[in-house]
């Protein structure tokens, strides 16, 4: 008896995943309906956005860095690397002193922020559409050659060709087939094609 409740548990269990993951695809599908219909009378292209601010000094507390520089930071899980990369980024306050040129970040626009800025997080985030969605939140109008050549130095590229559909392959906000790691390094391409002065990477050997 106790052996048929579990088995019927498991089979109950099974089955909710099959439909939470028929949802999910439905989901996208409706989702990439309602984008295939707003572009439906798009004529031409979107171009290409290459917008370059010049880069600017960081300053880390006492610690002045030019335009050009690596730095790493390092401390105990917990100890606030996190919330120091997304404070840079514009995405929560500052409990450290951190300047962008000599201002306090938390007194910088969010466009100066934004143009300086591209932050692959510790946590990849990704939208319901194709790879090439993703890759394109960095710069519309990205062309599929920047595309290869960023997917190439995040070592993703052999990966997404071997897909059926190539870049045009299907992602859910959880990144579909793609595991942990493909994430990061899509994340990794991503914030590459932004072309920012500042790159911020979050656990980037994870």
């Amino acid at each position: 008896l106790a052996l048929s409740l579990l088995a019927g548990a498991a089979a109950v269990e099974a089955m909710a995943a099959f439909a939470r993951t028929a949802m999910r695809r439905a989901t996208v599908a409706k989702a990439l309906e309602r984008l295939s219909a707003l572009t439906d009378g798009a004529k031409e292209p979107v171009p290409a956005v290459r917008d370059h601010a010049p880069p600017m000094p960081l300053r880390i507390g006492a610690t002045e860095l030019a335009p050009g520089s690596r730095v790493a930071i390092l401390g105990r899980s917990g100890s606030g690397k996190t919330r120091l990369v997304e404070a840079l980024a514009g995405m929560r306050a500052a409990v450290h002193p951190l300047y962008v040129g000599a201002v306090p970040v938390d007194q910088c626009a969010a466009t100066v922020l934004t143009a300086q800025c591209a932050l692959s997080p510790q946590d990849a985030p990704m939208i319901a559409g194709t790879i090439a969605d993703n890759l394109r939140i960095a710069r519309p109008g990205v062309d599929d050659a920047d595309m290869a050549t960023e997917l190439h130095v995040a070592c993703l590229d052999t990966r997404i060709a071997a897909m059926a559909d190539g870049v045009d392959t299907v992602l859910d906000e959880g990144g579909g087939m793609l595991a942990g790691g493909a994430r990061k390094r899509l994340s990794l391409a991503r914030a590459l094609l932004a072309e920012r002065p500042l790159l911020l990477l979050d656990e980037p050997t994870e």
